[in-house]
C-alpha cells in the first residue's frame, strides 16, 4: 500500500509541474473523474488494474496540490 501512496504523490507532483508549465496565465484547471473503470483504463493505461477509488484518491491529492499553488480546480465526472 505504501508503494501506491508514494506513486500517487509522485504522479501528483509531476502533474502539478506539467500543469504549471502550460498554464502560466490561466489558473483554472479541469480534472476528469471516471465513473467506469474500463473507460478509466482505456484512457489512462498506466492506471489499469487500479480501482475508481484509487483514481479518486489520486485526483484529490492533485486537487489539493493545485489549490495550494493558486489554481482553481473543477472536477468533471465522465
Amino acid at each position: 500500500m505504501l508503494f501506491v501512496d508514494r506513486l500517487f504523490n509522485e504522479k501528483a507532483v509531476d502533474a502539478l509541474n506539467a500543469i504549471t508549465a502550460i498554464n502560466q496565465e490561466s489558473r483554472v484547471v479541469s480534472l476528469q473523474r471516471y465513473r467506469n473503470e474500463n473507460k478509466l483504463w482505456d484512457e489512462n493505461p498506466s492506471m489499469e488494474g487500479l480501482s475508481l477509488l484509487n483514481h479518486a484518491t489520486y485526483l484529490m491529492r492533485l486537487r489539493y496540490l493545485l489549490m495550494d499553488n493558486g489554481f482553481q480546480v473543477k472536477i468533471n465526472y465522465l
